[in-house]
């Protein structure tokens, strides 16, 4: 992979990273609003963690696919080396948060135990990818010297 191959991947992947971090304040801003107004929808949480999650398989298999055409052309991987299991580990977290959100029985104490939980794996998620999108900037400045 050539500097401009490699500029143009990383760039693509950090305005997808803004996108994502975009809808993922988005529903935190909608939760948000839902707990001032004390209204849960654990049903319309999950359709909006479905709706995360595709996202982030997209966006997931990008960061791997250019982690490996750097590997093959051998050139500085900037991603952490464990990142399709990172990846998988959070998707898995995601399935598990789903379920438990559409499940006809109680699996939280409340509404706000749930968005706590929710949080969560939000919070992991999005500092999961701040590190990435760290690695990618740093990764497209010039090398000193």
């Amino acid at each position: 992979m050539d500097y401009m191959q490699h500029r143009n991947a990383a760039e693509k992947m950090l305005t997808d990273h803004n996108a994502l971090m975009s809808g993922i304040c988005c529903n935190r801003r909608w939760i948000y609003e839902l707990c001032e107004l004390g209204m849960p929808r654990f049903g319309e949480l999950a359709t909006r963690l479905r709706e995360l999650r595709s996202a982030l398989v997209s966006h997931f298999h990008d960061e791997e696919a250019f982690s490996a055409a750097l590997r093959d052309s051998g050139a500085k991987v900037v991603l952490n080396h464990d990142l399709e299991k990172t990846h998988q580990e959070l998707l898995q977290r995601l399935d598990v948060m789903i379920s438990r959100l559409q499940s006809p029985h109680e699996q939280f104490s409340g509404w706000h135990a749930a968005i706590a939980e929710v949080e969560t794996l939000v919070t992991d998620i999005c500092n999961h990818e701040n590190m990435e999108m760290d690695g990618l900037k740093k990764s497209l400045l010039p090398e000193p010297g």
